[in-house]
Formats: structure tokens, sequence, C-alpha cells
């Protein structure tokens, strides 16, 4: 969202293979409006609340209305194929991709994930290149380095990683923590 709302010429589509597009714009509302996920989706006693999530909601309408934000989740997004199909649709704009949950998009059949992986990274780096788009996207760390909370990350913590981390011209790991009280530190 802050990509959309600081280039206006921008154009972001979201692949979520992890949550549902509602989920999707809850979170989004909830990161507009500084008001936690769980309240906000609770009925508003608060005025000033409810005008700030209607502003939200009104924002995320009006970024998809001009066709400048693009929401899929596993109900309108089944295989790789169909990013190359939106990225061939957008070709000649600025725009980006942003992909959670990469691991759960199809690519074919493979007998093994290594080389189920090794395909979708290839993909991915193909639409990247030649597009020349940046691809954000998220991953999950081996559970064994999320309990060594002092280690920093590298790309072989991914779990699934493959060939992504070879591919790609650029990866920053963007991880956060968090203290006892709350303190939330971010580390790239």
């Amino acid at each position: 969202m802050d990509l959309l709302e600081s280039n206006n010429d921008l154009h972001g589509v979201y692949f979520s293979m992890d949550d549902h597009k509602k989920d999707i714009i809850n979170k989004w509302v909830a990161e507009l409006t500084n008001i936690s996920i769980t309240q906000m989706q609770k009925r508003q006693g608060n005025n000033q609340d409810q005008k700030k999530i209607f502003a939200a909601y009104q924002k995320i309408i009006s970024m998809h209305k001009e066709g400048r934000l693009e929401i899929y989740d596993q109900s309108n997004l089944s295989n790789f194929n169909q990013l190359a199909q939106i990225a061939e649709r957008l070709a000649g704009k600025q725009f980006f991709f942003a992909i959670d949950g990469i691991f759960n998009i199809s690519v074919g059949n493979f007998n093994q994930k290594r080389e189920e992986n090794i395909e979708r990274a290839n993909m991915l780096k193909a639409i990247a290149d030649q597009y020349e788009i940046p691809v954000i996207g998220t991953a999950e760390v081996r559970k064994s380095i999320q309990k060594q909370e002092t280690r920093k990350l590298s790309l072989d913590d991914i779990m699934e990683s493959a060939k992504f981390a070879y591919n790609a011209n650029l990866v920053w790991l963007l991880s956060e923590t968090s203290n006892e009280n709350d303190q939330v530190s971010l580390n790239l």
C-alpha cells in the first residue's frame, strides 16, 4: 500500500495463496487506520474509528477502480502461467508483483519438491527480468532458526528456497523481532 500511495503512476498486483481477498483487504484497512484487525472487524462504537475505517476501505476501492491495485487469491489464481499473463497485460506500465505464499502456486507436475521449486524460481525470474519489475515475496523461515533470536537471517534459512536465492538479482530479507515490551524491530 505504501508503494502505491507514494507513486501515483505505479500499478500493484498482490497475489496471496495463503489468505482470502477479504482477509487481505481487512489487514490493509487495519494497517491504514492503525486499528487492530480484531477491533476493526467489530462494530465500531467510536465515530472517529468508523470514519477512519470507511476512508481506508474507500482508498483501497479507489485504487482498484483506477486500475492501480489488483488482488488475486486462491479463488482466482491457480497456476503460475496466470502471473505471466497478467504481466503481459500490464506490459508498458510501471508495476510490481507482491506474492504471499508463492510455494502454493502450481507450476505443473513434478516428482520432487526441489524440482518444482526450481521451476517456480525460474518462471518467476523470467517474468521479473522480461518486464523489469520488482517482486516482493513472503517466505517462511525454518523452525529451528525462528527460535534463535540473536542470529541474523541468511538465504539458507528460508524454507524451500531452492533456486530463488540463486536466480534473483537482489534479495533482501526483512524480518521483525519483538521484545517483552511488544516493541517491534525490523531487520533488513
